[in-house]
């Protein structure tokens, strides 16, 4: 142990964090994904001045969500130990969604903050298969974009007769012609994708 993992080691318990071998952490793959592996020389050196390291966050296996460019620093400093705070993330999404709001701040390529808003689309449709899958639970209805009627199952909705068809047939069941898909009433579409990327400030529409 060096003087830097005493200084840690004080700080865990104003924290609650734990120290554990760098051993036997790994990185969150879609954190190496999006900010690949920038120097960390002169983080190791702002760390060795001011004694102090901000634990990493993990999910409780051990999966860093959040400090792949501390750790590094720790490592080129010779540290065999460093501090973590694990959590309990409820599924991927959220796990994902804390890489990218615990980056908020940092300074980015352009290249980054592509890989961020694909990332927030993809969290966005997650999660809109959840309030779906949530909604059906709940007896909820699904709304036709076209002629705004409720129906308990998705359908498409057909321009030419006005009928519908169930959801898997990409022509209208009465007169053939093509058919668009219904969508949930809660009308929620987009705005977690706005809400989170203004969080992060973050322009998503541009990298769609």
């Amino acid at each position: 142990m060096h003087g830097l993992s005493c200084i840690v080691f004080i700080h865990q318990f104003q924290n609650d964090g734990i120290l554990v071998p760098i051993s036997s952490l790994r990185l969150h793959p879609r954190l190496r994904a999006i900010y690949g592996e920038d120097s960390v020389d002169d983080l190791a050196a702002q760390i060795k001045e001011s004694g102090h390291l901000k634990p990493l966050i993990t999910t409780l296996d051990h999966r860093i969500i959040s400090g792949g460019r501390r750790l590094r620093a720790a490592v080129l400093m010779g540290e065999t130990e460093i501090e973590i705070e694990p959590r309990h993330f409820a599924d991927e999404a959220s796990a994902l969604a804390t890489i990218l709001l615990e980056n908020a701040t940092r300074q980015k390529t352009p290249e980054q903050r592509v890989r961020e808003a694909a990332l927030w689309k993809e969290i966005e449709s997650e999660q809109a298969r959840q309030r779906q899958r949530a909604g059906l639970k709940r007896g909820d209805k699904f709304q036709c974009p076209v002629c705004q009627a409720l129906d308990e199952t998705p359908v498409r909705h057909c321009d030419q007769c006005q009928s519908h068809s169930p959801l898997g047939h990409a022509s209208c069941l009465n007169c053939g012609s093509p058919v668009q898909e219904n969508s949930p009433a809660r009308g929620e579409a987009g705005q977690v994708r706005d809400v989170l990327a203004a969080r992060v400030r973050l322009r998503f529409r541009p990298y769609l």
